[in-house]
């Protein structure tokens, strides 16, 4: 289905890392956490930095992962070294270094970016409450609720 909104987590493939994120520290949702999943844990940098290396090099996507990972951690509330600070600061300034071409509205794709990239640079610690973009997703159930669409 690709990417339906231009936050950090609105596309199939930040789902899909969202999804090897939880089968290695563990999920919050309770459907998800019975899947067999480990418990939930808040991950250390350097396993968040191990996270980025392997699923880069499993999956591709670097740039999307090290976004994806820095918004789970920040999530979380897990301990940004400067490292693991550098390496999504990175993914998200060479997306945006790119003009976020593969968007169909690059520019919200791109201020998306920027936000997230200045709350990454100011992160201290703790888990934050991210900024919610409605996705696709949402916008078809809240469709649905108000009878605008037929189940199939």
């Amino acid at each position: 289905m690709g990417a339906w909104s231009p936050s950090i987590m609105g596309g199939d493939t930040p789902l899909d890392i969202e999804s090897m994120f939880e089968d290695r520290f563990g999920s919050s949702d309770p459907e998800r956490a019975e899947d067999g999943l480990p418990e939930y844990r808040v991950p250390t940098s350097a396993e968040l930095i191990d996270f980025i290396g392997k699923t880069t090099a499993d999956y591709g996507d670097g740039e999307i992962v090290a976004q994806v990972t820095g918004f789970l951690a920040l999530q979380r509330g897990a301990e940004m070294s400067e490292e693991l600070r550098a390496l999504v600061l990175a993914g998200i300034d060479q997306e945006a270094a790119e003009g976020a071409v593969e968007w169909d509205r690059p520019e919200e794709r791109l201020a998306a970016l920027a936000e997230f990239r200045a709350l990454v640079a100011i992160y201290q610690g703790g888990a934050v409450e991210l900024p919610h973009q409605e996705g696709l997703f949402e916008k078809i159930f809240a469709a649905e609720a108000q009878g605008l669409l037929r189940k199939a």
